[in-house]
């Protein structure tokens, strides 16, 4: 009984910090939501998922899936996260990416909206 309320207790933390994370990436590249697009020039916009793409930050990419970031949303471009990601791969320089693209999403982990 210990052992499993220490368990659920890590797994309440780990999830608390991974939402702080998001939101801190999210507040530091002014989005107000996982799922907003934000606005940019000439009519542009762009989703967080796609700016984590961008820089290459599959820890980041993996994080906001977990956050219930939606996949498949389609930047001002037309192209989705994992287009993108395919579009920059140049001889496997996006392969950890594309693989935390194509990993389910984890359940459990409330929504990040920047604190306002």
């Amino acid at each position: 009984l210990e052992a499993r309320k220490a368990l659920e207790q890590r797994k309440r933390l780990e999830e608390r910090m991974l939402r702080e994370k998001v939101a801190a990436f999210l507040t530091n590249n002014g989005f107000i939501d996982v799922n907003a697009p934000k606005n940019g020039w000439f009519f542009s916009f762009t989703y967080p998922l796609h700016l984590a793409v961008e820089q290459n930050d599959a820890d980041m990419v993996s994080a906001m899936l977990k956050c219930n970031a939606q996949a498949h949303v389609r930047d001002s471009q037309g192209k989705t996260p994992r287009q993108l990601a395919k579009s920059k791969n140049k001889n496997g320089s996006y392969s950890e990416l594309l693989r935390a693209l194509k990993r389910d999403r984890k359940p459990g982990v409330r929504s990040v909206r920047k604190a306002r």
